[in-house]
């Protein structure tokens, strides 16, 4: 199997921080370019990546300005071009966010941009992180199931060689700060977040089909 670079957006958050960790110990994969809002401290790298994966020289944290996304942000790679496989973990909720419109800016806009870049930089792959609990889609009246439809058919329309859309159910994160998903998890099994970046990483591995959506179950079978 061929060696390959990787670039994470959302690489602090719950998944993406687990993808990178992952990514740094799989031994496909040479270099791990993670883009982050500011820059991180020793510490706060070791505590995301866990501490072998924040000391190897594999990973590469960049800051960028998700505000004003530059094709030069994500042509990091061999040859001045965008790495190979990319991995989009962006999102947030609306109550974290704190307003509708910081909330659709993080799960829309961010991500319609990075696509745009990673496809425009000579990406072949784009793995995108949604959601299933919210059903997606570009015609509901609800806020979170219209961005997500509508950033989903978005991301779809750059044509990328190879698409992967990822839609877990509840994530069973280490530490939950979110209220309702510790009380969900307390009463249903949610998917654990270091299954859902195995699955991510397995399947571009495996270099099989052009585009593909994979369901919660889908993504346990996968990610085990």
């Amino acid at each position: 199997m061929a060696a390959y670079e990787s670039l994470v957006l959302g690489a602090t958050g719950a998944v993406g921080s687990q993808v990178v960790s992952q990514l740094v110990q799989s031994p496909l994969c040479t270099r791990v370019f993670a883009l982050t809002r500011r820059q991180l401290s020793a510490s706060e790298k070791a505590d995301k990546f866990g501490s072998e994966a924040a000391n190897s020289p594999k990973l590469d944290v960049k800051v960028v300005d998700f505000d004003a996304l530059k094709q030069q942000d994500f042509n990091v790679g061999r040859d001045g071009k965008t790495p190979e496989a990319v991995f989009c973990c962006l999102g947030t909720t609306r109550g974290d966010a704190g307003s509708d419109e910081a909330f659709i800016k993080v799960d829309h806009d961010y991500v319609v941009s990075s696509a745009k870049c990673a496809k425009d930089g000579g990406s072949t792959y784009f793995g995108l992180v949604t959601s299933a609990a919210s059903g997606a889609s570009k015609n509901s009246f609800f806020l979170y199931p219209r961005t997500k439809g509508l950033v989903e058919e978005a991301v779809k329309a750059n044509g990328f060689e190879r698409l992967s859309i990822f839609r877990p159910g509840l994530l069973n994160r280490a530490e939950s700060s979110r209220k309702w998903e510790w009380v969900a998890n307390c009463i249903m099994s949610g998917v654990d977040t270091k299954t859902v970046a195995a699955a991510m990483i397995r399947d571009f591995e495996a270099r099989d089909g052009k585009q593909r959506e994979f369901s919660d179950a889908q993504i346990r079978e996968l990610g085990k």
